[in-house]
């Protein structure tokens, strides 16, 4: 369902904006969710950084194509997190 929101009116505005300043090279993304432990049940919902895809299929349709460099995964008691840098 999150993948939708490639299709709503705002993020091709947005990727409409993008596209005329030129190719990014590298960018950061940091993403932070509450944690609930039933998400520790890979069989259930698949690993925690799988919650962040949706937001990473977002940014390769805005900005094309990257490689995934640097990745961290915390998962602590009441929130997990995920950040990388993007090399376009």
């Amino acid at each position: 369902m999150e993948h939708l929101g490639v299709l709503m009116l705002a993020h091709h505005t947005l990727k409409e904006r993008i596209s005329s300043l030129g190719k990014l090279r590298e960018g950061e993304f940091s993403f932070t969710a509450p944690w609930n432990e039933s998400f520790r049940d890979e069989k259930r919902g698949g690993p925690f950084p799988f919650l962040a895809e949706s937001r990473l299929v977002q940014l390769a349709d805005l900005f094309g194509d990257f490689e995934v460099k640097d990745p961290v995964c915390k998962v602590g008691e009441k929130a997990a997190s995920l950040s990388l840098t993007m090399v376009f």
